[in-house]
């Protein structure tokens, strides 16, 4: 081998096995570093992820607490408004008794069912109206004599019976739209006399396809419901759907001043005066 090459080669093999044992102790000092830390952190992973895993965790948990202390307070809310009394705004203090008891009730109503296993007979009598009434819709019972009842139906208007529903007579007038939907008394002492009736279907009959049929408005009787009248602010024209009470819901009359409510199409509409 030529003697120049020898010093050269010498060199590159020296600077060679420099650079392998420079590698290998980087790599130990490394691995040690690691060791080190790990030992250290053993749950964790470099300082700078950790901390901003850390932050972003810390930032979640916080946001879930604050979610679920809001949402705490909006059933809290919304568990008071179902049971405070609407005229004082406070809960009665009868509330939790009333809770109990009927706590109690169902206890023992389960404790029965299981006992019997089945559900204690009961026997159903048929009372019509059977003369071209149709489907009942509505149906009143006279709070001072319980044979006296009121039935709305849907082909004939109204039917009143004054023997418990023994047979009936229609009332309704003649000529006028038949289809009832709603019926209420007066609540009020020596307002009895006076009832109410509106009409409309917004879903028909299955035979239909669940076509609508509109009503007259609501109609009033002050004869203890032998006699109806219109109320003229309700009535429109009956080939249009031109007024909410082209479909009357339920009617309610307030037991304490005789404020008329109806809940008619999309709305609830209210008479001060009688209608």
């Amino acid at each position: 081998m030529n003697n120049t090459f020898q010093p050269k080669m010498r060199f590159a093999l020296g600077l060679s096995l420099a650079v392998i044992f420079f590698s290998f102790f980087t790599s130990c000092s490394t691995n040690k570093s690691m060791a080190v830390h790990f030992k250290k952190y053993p749950n964790r992973d470099a300082p700078s992820v950790s901390l901003k895993e850390k932050k972003g965790k810390h930032k979640q948990a916080e946001k879930e607490e604050a979610e679920r202390g809001f949402w705490s307070e909006e059933r809290d809310r919304f568990d008071f408004d179902m049971i405070k009394d609407p005229t004082t705004g406070q809960i009665p203090r009868y509330a939790p008794q009333m809770a109990a008891e009927a706590a109690q009730r169902m206890q023992a109503e389960a404790k029965r069912s299981i006992d019997n296993r089945s559900p204690a007979p009961i026997t159903v009598v048929p009372r019509g109206p059977n003369n071209l009434g149709g489907r009942t819709r509505a149906i009143g019972i006279d709070k001072r004599n319980a044979n006296i009842m009121l039935a709305g139906s849907v082909s004939s208007g109204v039917f009143r019976s004054t023997n418990g529903g023994v047979s009936w007579t229609r009332v309704a007038p003649i000529g006028q739209i038949h289809n009832v939907t709603a019926i209420a008394q007066d609540p009020r002492a020596g307002q009895e006399d006076t009832w109410y009736y509106g009409g409309g279907e917004p879903i028909g009959n299955s035979a239909s396809l669940g076509s609508s049929y509109r009503g007259l408005g609501i109609w009033k009787s002050i004869d203890n419901g032998l006699t109806w009248a219109p109320l003229a602010n309700t009535q429109f024209t009956l080939e249009l759907f031109d007024s909410p009470f082209d479909y009357v819901n339920r009617i309610v009359v307030d037991p304490t001043n005789g404020n008329v409510y109806a809940a008619a199409a999309n709305t609830i509409q209210r008479s001060t005066d009688g209608g």
